[in-house]
């Protein structure tokens, strides 16, 4: 057994001699005993635990006398059966944090959208809006109106159906929802090694996650909206269970409400005709050439790059457990965390270990309180401040509103708005769903989403990937602006050393004054990276972006409005040194100390991530440029090669 394990995965015991193997020759029975040093196999980044068993199988054969087992020849099947060290089925690590201590408890099943729903919610809207026969609808004004009337058509259904349904029911099978769809990403990033290296198509393999991805993700952004409008709709008191089949249309009538606004989005920042068909069985459609050209290919390279991401931190899982990564102190970060929130960074961890006890106490996945009770066990934690306790709840709690699509004193429309991220009024920002305002009024969470919720929020906060309009405080809007400063200095020496890496010479914020360029040329500022070699005849001017990832049509619209090379807009002044330095190249050789005739300059936009830009044709820079630090060597290597040594 693990009689006194510390429950370290490091630590468990590992023995080559952890299966005993025995057979009945009369029967052609093989017996195989694991011994607890099998578990210390299991729990490696690689497949020993598995190879081991194997092996096993093998040599029982041997003795049986179907095989050989001579030990070179069980060790050449093995090899076959598992070629790659990463191939694997088991996966044994210890728990990484309250979701997963949670689900060995009650884990729930991830619920998608399913097919006939969303046909049932799509057919017929163009004639819920008003449009019941056939024709072609043009122009910004009648198309985005048209779209604006069906979201409001499917908002009164969904309304409508709210109203008779009971909220508590509502909210469990949403909150049981997130969960189980948090649970359907985890096991997909988890496995996304072993997956690589089991199947031999890396193509098919992204194509299938990419699939269960994108129906995961629209299951659990309609779910979470669900949840925020049946607070706001449902009855508190009495009124129908929800059903399954219930659920099942809302999700499908949310995302519909979704789908709609998406376009209307993309017609507003014009990134789509404004044509829009509306067919024979009522359903509607808009030109498809930047879904296609674009949208589609920036969300697979996103996600290709977040999968590969996962599969390159497997390893991770066997070195942490229970380990959060606590926030760096720094003064002026608590102080922005205390004047937004009304709490400190010192009094969160405590706030979020006493929900995620009772979370664990109860042994369910949504945890069942009353508002008082909490406010009790929350007032009554070591080293808190009982008014902080209050603000801490209030800031976490979604709260009953008479008017689900109206936002209230102190908030933007935007926090409602259910096909936009970031939103003050969402779930993701407010994890515990209060269902009145009674003193003793019903509370439910999860202790997953709600770990995730301070981490989204607070590290979101620290990491400078809100905009500062998210808040409300000077202090954090200061604290914003001078993290993401910060951040993009610290990004642009991580692409200087990258091009050290390579054997390249590489300068940071290298002002174009330098070269004789003054302020009286247009103020260009500098260069973010200036790298060359010394015997190739090539230049590289590399302006660096440090972009949070377009998740929306809307983010992506403005990521591309926002870099389209023209007047004083983020790619602008990149265009205008690079034609600046081509024209005073002598200027530049001086600088960089290298002098050749044939000297050539390129020009890079060098991101954090796989951004929209990279796969539109009609920017002054050249897609190929346009690359995410990850892939900088291959395509700095690939210019190279097109030059011979001087």
């Amino acid at each position: 057994g693990l009689e006194g394990w510390d429950g370290n995965v490091r630590t468990i015991p590992k023995s080559e001699g952890a299966i005993d193997v025995a057979v009945t020759v009369a029967s052609k029975q093989i017996r195989i005993v694991a011994t607890s040093g099998l578990y210390g196999l299991l729990a490696c980044p690689t497949n020993d635990g598995e190879r081991a068993l194997v092996g096993s199988v093998i040599s029982g054969l041997a003795m049986l006398g179907i095989c050989s087992g001579e030990s070179s020849w069980v060790a050449r099947v093995v090899r076959d059966v598992f070629p790659d060290a990463d191939a694997r089925s088991v996966h044994l690590f210890v728990s990484q944090g309250i979701r997963d201590d949670i689900a060995s408890m009650d884990a729930p099943e991830a619920h998608f959208i399913p097919e006939e729903d969303r046909a049932r919610s799509q057919a017929a809207l163009a004639s819920l809006a008003g449009e019941p026969e056939p024709r072609t609808i043009k122009g910004q004004r009648e198309v985005n109106a048209f779209l604006h009337r069906v979201v409001d058509e499917i908002w009164k259904r969904i309304n409508h159906r709210l109203t008779r349904v009971n909220m508590a029911s509502v909210v469990e099978l949403c909150l049981r929802n997130v969960e189980g769809l948090a649970l359907d990403e985890n096991q997909w990033d988890r496995t996304a090694k072993a997956v690589l290296a089991i199947y031999k198509s890396r193509e098919d393999v992204l194509a299938a996650a990419a699939k269960q991805q994108g129906d995961r993700s629209s299951a659990a952004i309609a779910t979470r909206v669900l949840t925020e409008m049946a607070v706001c709709t449902c009855s508190s008191h009495g009124g129908e269970e929800c059903t399954v089949a219930d659920f099942d249309s809302l999700l499908a009538d949310i995302e519909a409400l979704n789908m709609a606004a998406y376009g209307s989005d993309a017609i507003r920042h014009e990134m789509v005709a404004p044509e829009l068909r509306v067919w024979s069985n009522g359903e509607y459609s808009l030109p498809d050439e930047f879904f296609v050209t674009i949208l589609k290919p920036y969300q697979a390279g996103y996600f290709a790059d977040a999968f590969q991401s996962s599969a390159d931190q497997y390893r991770l899982l066997y070195e942490h457990g229970h380990e959060v990564k606590a926030l760096p102190r720094r003064d002026e970060f608590s102080s922005a965390v205390y004047a937004e929130f009304g709490f400190s960074l010192d009094e969160l961890p405590v706030f979020e270990e006493a929900l995620n006890s009772l979370a664990r106490e109860q042994r369910k996945c949504v945890t069942r309180t009353t508002a008082d009770r909490l406010e009790w066990l929350l007032r009554g934690t070591p080293c808190a401040d009982p008014s902080d306790a209050d603000r801490f709840l209030d800031r976490i709690t979604l709260h009953p509103r008479q008017r689900w699509d109206k936002a209230p004193k102190g908030f933007r429309e935007r926090d409602w708005y259910p096909w936009l991220f970031r939103r003050r009024l969402s779930l993701l920002a407010r994890p515990l769903v209060r269902l009145s305002e009674e003193a003793d009024s019903p509370v439910m969470f999860t202790g997953g989403l709600l770990s995730y919720s301070l981490r989204y929020v607070i590290g979101g906060a620290y990491e400078g990937r809100f905009d500062s309009q998210y808040f409300r405080s000077a202090e954090m809007a200061s604290w914003i602006g001078s993290a993401n400063h910060a951040r993009g200095g610290e990004f642009e020496e991580r692409v200087a050393e990258r091009f050290r890496g390579m054997g390249l010479q590489a300068r940071r914020a290298v002002s174009m004054t330098e070269f004789g360029c003054s302020d009286e040329h247009g103020g260009l500022g500098d260069v973010d990276v200036l790298a060359w070699r010394e015997n190739k005849p090539i230049v590289f001017i590399v302006e660096c972006k440090r972009l949070s990832p377009a998740l929306t049509i809307g983010e992506v619209a403005g990521q591309l409005e926002r870099f389209r090379g023209e007047e004083k807009d983020l790619l602008d002044k990149h265009v205008r040194r690079y034609q600046w330095l081509e024209l005073n190249k002598r200027l530049l050789e001086r600088v960089i100390g290298v002098s050749t005739p044939t000297l050539e300059l390129r020009g890079l936009l060098v991101t954090n991530t796989i951004v929209p830009m990279q796969f539109r044709r009609d920017l002054p820079i050249a897609a190929e440029d346009i690359v995410p630090v990850t892939s900088l060597e291959s395509r700095v290597a690939t210019i190279l090669a097109t030059f011979a040594p001087t």
